[in-house]
């Protein structure tokens, strides 16, 4: 789902607008119950994750076009911002793997994040804030300048 709008004010300054809704679930089925086994003679068992996740994506952009101006050139100069929010949910169930030695002694053991409990919740949040101005000198040349800030959180994951 996704809306948009932009109004031009009577001074010449146009203000853009956009919000964004996406959802998308995704899912995959391992090929069986058996841990993954890796040998000095080659691999066993089923190594492949199962999982089922289900995430949403919404985003706000806000954008202002300040009216153009002369003075030595030509001159534009506009500001905005941008929220994004993400988050997903869902089970994942990695298989563990188990490294043995030769002699069939167990050498090392891999067990994932969520194995055991099976749910793992992610979310992510960014914002992010910018401005730009370009400007030119009678046509002979041209500059564009700017600066943009980006802040991010969470990118964490837990199990439940």
């Amino acid at each position: 789902m996704q809306g948009n709008d932009s109004y031009q004010f009577r001074s010449g300054g146009i203000l853009n607008s956009l919000f964004k809704y996406t959802e998308f679930d995704a899912y995959s089925h391992g090929q069986g119950p058996l841990d993954m086994q890796i040998t000095p003679n080659g691999y066993g068992g089923n190594y492949f994750n199962a999982w089922n996740r289900t995430s949403h994506q919404e985003e706000g952009n806000l954008i202002y076009r300040f009216p153009g101006w002369q003075w030595l050139g030509k001159h534009q100069f506009e500001t905005g911002g941008d929220l994004i929010y993400r988050t997903y949910s869902g089970t994942s169930q990695s298989r563990t793997i188990l490294v043995t030695r030769q002699d069939g002694s167990l050498a090392e053991q891999l067990i994932y994040l969520c194995s055991a409990a099976g749910v793992c919740v992610f979310a992510r949040q960014e914002r992010e804030n910018y401005r730009a101005g370009r400007g030119g000198h009678f046509q002979i040349a041209r500059a564009s300048a700017g600066q943009r800030f980006r802040q991010q959180s969470g990118a964490s994951g837990h199990a439940v």
